[in-house]
């Protein structure tokens, strides 16, 4: 009997090694068209590696996205108005700046947007701009110099050609910049873009500042400049928002073309209007569906 069950033992064994000989190969190796499945990280999603456009995501025009921000000084006074329009379906940044010293005419006569901003802030503005360009201004952010500094220093440093030597002085800042082609840190980027008359001079030194640092700047460090807007800034931005536009921001990132929309004055009777071509030329760039207030 003893000798029946060890034969049958030894039988039993012999069978289940033959069956594990043809199934661990199965389940050890990969077939030869599949990749490695990601690391997973402390929540248990799959780490997707840094590449350039890995989180981008289908996009279409609701995912159009504008931004006011408005630079201020020492005093809290504006010093510039700019538009941003984030296109993540056309891979497409769409930017003007705007003169402070543009005449609309409100309910009692003529007021100017800088006016329009210390009665009421940067949320006034984007009203103001709403109803006189029929254009939709999503969020804003006012940014103090410290601020502009931080936010840059994230962005990055930019080459440049000045046209003229720079010099540039204020509470905060005194700098002399000379003419000609040269790479502009958070300081110098500054200096020069607020040394600029031209609002279109301005927008073409934005525009060299976002294609030349595009790469990263809607992945690897969309968070620090979203923190830095939201506790060192004055916005209507929040975490909803931000987490609801970063995957479609995603398509921006290394691979977008930034297009400056010319915002030329003319001079009225009570001082500066908007040219009605680039009245135009701003409601056909940035009247678009217009997304909901969080």
């Amino acid at each position: 009997m003893k000798r029946k069950w060890l034969v049958t033992r030894f039988f039993l064994l012999a069978f289940a090694a033959t069956i594990a000989v043809f199934l661990i190969p199965s389940v050890v190796m990969l077939p030869k068209n599949q990749s490695k499945p990601a690391d997973a990280g402390a929540s248990g999603v799959p780490i997707v590696s840094g590449s350039v456009g890995s989180s981008a995501v289908e996009a279409g025009e609701e995912d159009r996205f504008t931004l006011l921000y408005v630079s201020t000084d020492a005093d809290s006074l504006p010093l510039s108005f700019s538009l941003l329009r984030f296109c993540p379906d056309s891979a497409e940044i769409r930017l003007a700046t705007l003169p402070g010293t543009w005449f609309y005419y409100g309910e009692d006569g003529p007021i100017t947007l800088s006016d329009a901003y210390r009665r009421g802030g940067a949320a006034a503005c984007g009203k103001v701009l709403e109803n006189q360009l029929q254009i939709p201004v999503d969020r804003y952010l006012t940014a103090s110099a410290e601020t502009e500094w931080e936010l840059l220093e994230t962005l990055g440093a930019a080459w440049v050609t000045l046209p003229s030597p720079v010099s540039y002085s204020s509470d905060m800042l005194s700098l002399q910049l000379p003419e000609g082609e040269q790479l502009l840190d958070a300081m110098g980027f500054y200096a020069a873009f607020h040394s600029q008359e031209s609002p279109v001079a301005q927008s073409e030194l934005l525009k060299a500042l976002l294609e030349q640092n595009s790469k990263g700047l809607f992945s690897d460090r969309l968070e620090q400049l979203f923190q830095i807007a939201v506790n060192r800034g004055t916005t209507n931005l929040n975490r909803l928002d931000f987490e609801d536009l970063s995957p479609a921001l995603g398509n921006l990132d290394g691979t977008c073309t930034v297009r400056v929309v010319s915002a030329q004055s003319m001079q009225i009777q009570s001082g500066e209007a908007l040219s009605m071509k680039s009245m135009q030329e701003l409601h056909e760039n940035f009247a678009f569906a217009q997304r909901q207030a969080g």
